[in-house]
């Protein structure tokens, strides 16, 4: 039976962010066991041993990947006995973090997971609790923080504005725009759309397991200046006739 699930692999130097990055897969997934070097002593007969028995223990070596991991000879040492040892390996990239070296000549084929992409954090999350048959704690229900237009916007027909939103807490984020089929998007962005029906709605909805979140912007189109004398015309002769 293993004694751990998980074993974290990290250049001390990025202690804090791995910390909370263990924090966080110990809370969202049920009875996960984490292990991660705390005392940092990268040296002698002991300290090998231990390393060995924690990842020959282990079900999943997760690679915590940063300029300070690339480099360090103690990373590359646990990530290679783990892959020789048919152990699961998930590189997971820290702020600003990018594979290359070593990792990517030999491990390039590898899914790697950005800390900073919400979506693809979480599907690691299903992922992990897949392979080790645990259970997700109830999902945090999703947040749009913001999902707008400028105000100032020119919505004549023909004309295009930037719609722009962020989300938090989300697995998976969708814009549709009138009847047509919604598009997967990203939890961060901005899109220009093109004003072409007189009337449309944007549906903006995001998802994280079985909860979602739902916003709409009604966009209407702005009538040229003709238009505009047209409809002034009409209502004030509406109101003369009654």
């Amino acid at each position: 039976m293993n004694e751990f699930d998980i074993f974290i692999s990290y250049s001390r130097k990025d202690f804090d962010e791995v910390e909370a990055l263990k924090k966080r897969i110990e809370e969202q997934i049920q009875d996960v066991r984490c292990w991660l070097d705390l005392d940092g002593i990268e040296s002698g007969e002991e300290f090998t041993t231990k390393i060995v028995s924690a990842i020959e223990q282990s079900k999943i070596l997760l690679f915590a990947v940063s300029d300070n991991s690339m480099e360090s000879p103690w990373t590359q040492k646990e990530v290679r006995y783990a892959s020789n040892k048919g152990i699961r390996i998930i590189p997971v990239l820290l702020k600003k973090a990018k594979l290359s070296g070593w990792f990517l000549f030999e491990f390039g084929n590898l899914d790697c997971i950005s800390i900073d992409n919400p979506l693809q954090f979480n599907k690691m999350l299903r992922n992990i609790s897949e392979i080790l048959g645990r259970t997700l704690n109830s999902p945090t229900p999703p947040l749009i923080r913001y999902f707008t237009y400028p105000k100032n916007a020119d919505r004549h027909e023909g004309s295009t504005f930037p719609l722009s939103w962020e989300v938090c807490n989300c697995t998976k984020v969708e814009l549709r725009i009138g009847r047509s089929r919604p598009k997967e998007v990203p939890a961060k962005g901005e899109e220009l759309f093109k004003v072409r029906a007189s009337r449309f709605t944007i549906v903006h909805t995001a998802y994280n397991g079985t909860s979602k979140c739902v916003d709409k912007i009604t966009i209407t189109k702005e009538k040229g200046v003709m238009g505009k004398i047209s409809s002034w015309l009409y209502k004030k002769t509406k109101k003369i006739l009654k």
